[in-house]
């Protein structure tokens, strides 16, 4: 069964796949200089005991003497508990709107921004977000308002078990983080499968399934955190084995979670390998189970051993697959092998095996954009042998 009508979607995804959050503002220049993803995390603990929200207007956008622009602004809301009023004029440059600055706003006077910042650090970065109509019920201010009450609240057990449900992913990951931190051993057992359930609907956030069974496990398995890892692990095989989702976003962190558990090298390489190889799985499955094979904890790359070559057999056997966009994701992955490997002997073979399955994949290459990628796969192993191991 094949499902390379899926492949565009996935491929939409693929330059952000890897991105991260961070909830350390960085100063300014730094930031700006090495384009570093400020997107703050909302759902952090310490993103809350560090960071400052607030919804602010801008009254005026003025020029300095070095004809730099400078933004007025005037609080609206202040979000986060004890944030203090930001600055009554801050530069332009201080700004962050995003990755790409092609496509940050253009802010006028009125304007109403969503900001987040460091109160106590005056040169470092503030992450904006321009907001449209009434920022009171914008989608991204009403989650912040809620764990704001909740935290002034004191975070009752009875509002983070609420919120732990809620159908906002933001309000739901941060109460099932603090459950697990503060409160996992008053959680009742009638809880587990109203948790349970929350995970296993693929309509959910990854992060917030992800906090729901293990928040689940935890409780059913008695605080016993062994017992609870296995009852995770299994859960996290059969949803990432079973799921019927389109979207590779939907299964990477699940595939990913699965290497943080504890060390089950053996198991998980020959689980991951079996729903690479299988086409009678979806491209997403597929996908994902391969995301995580070229990587430390599945290949030894400073001695390769028999597990490491099944790694490679199976993102080799890509390169033949019916769908154009897993044989170009499996030349990836192989050339990353490839690179990666420290050992000068068995780099020189896996370069050969390598390069070998590739050159054969593109003779036979007929989609323009596979044959795209092979060929600077190709390049890319060709330039590190030149360089030596």
């Amino acid at each position: 069964m094949n499902h390379s009508n899926q492949s565009g979607k996935i491929l939409r995804f693929g330059a952000t796949v890897m991105l991260t959050t961070s909830i350390i503002f960085r100063p300014a220049q730094d930031a700006m200089a090495k384009n570093e993803d400020l997107t703050p995390d909302t759902t952090e603990q310490a993103f809350w005991t560090t960071s400052c929200v607030a919804a602010v207007r801008v009254e005026a956008v003025r020029k300095d003497g070095g004809d730099r622009d400078h933004f007025a602004l005037e609080m609206i809301q202040s979000i986060s508990e004890g944030a203090g009023k930001p600055p009554r004029e801050l530069p332009a440059s201080r700004f962050w709107f995003g990755l790409e600055r092609s496509d940050w706003p253009k802010v006028v006077p009125g304007d109403v921004l969503l900001i987040f910042y460091d109160h106590s650090s005056p040169r470092c970065m503030v992450v904006a977000e321009k907001i449209q109509g009434d920022h009171a019920r914008h989608p991204q201010v009403a989650p912040l308002v809620r764990i704001a009450a909740i935290r002034a609240a004191g975070e009752p057990i009875a509002a983070l078990r609420e919120g732990a449900l809620d159908g906002e992913k933001t309000v739901a990951a941060y109460c099932l983080k603090r459950l697990l931190a503060k409160h996992s051993q008053q959680i009742p057992a009638e809880f587990v499968p109203r948790l349970r359930k929350q995970a296993g609907d693929e309509a959910i956030a990854p992060k917030v399934r992800l906090l729901s069974i293990r928040l689940a496990a935890y409780v059913a398995a008695g605080g016993d955190a062994a017992i609870a890892a296995e009852e995770e692990r299994r859960w996290l095989c059969a949803s990432i084995r079973d799921s019927k989702s389109c979207e590779l976003l939907q299964l990477l962190p699940l595939a990913r979670r699965l290497w943080e558990l504890p060390p089950h090298r053996r198991e998980n390489v020959e689980f991951l390998t079996a729903l690479v190889t299988d086409q009678k799985l979806r491209t997403a499955v597929r996908a994902a189970a391969a995301d995580t094979l070229p990587y430390e904890q599945a290949f030894c790359f400073t001695s390769p051993d028999a597990l490491s070559d099944e790694v490679l057999r199976a993102l080799v056997s890509l390169l033949d697959d019916d769908d154009s966009y897993l044989r170009a994701l499996g030349a990836g992955h192989v050339k990353r092998v490839c690179i990666q490997s420290s050992h000068r002997e068995l780099c020189r073979r896996y370069f050969v095996a390598s390069r070998a399955a590739i050159e054969k994949r593109l003779a036979a290459e007929r989609d323009e954009s596979a044959r795209f990628h092979l060929k600077a796969h190709l390049e890319s192993i060709d330039q590190t042998v030149r360089q030596g191991p």
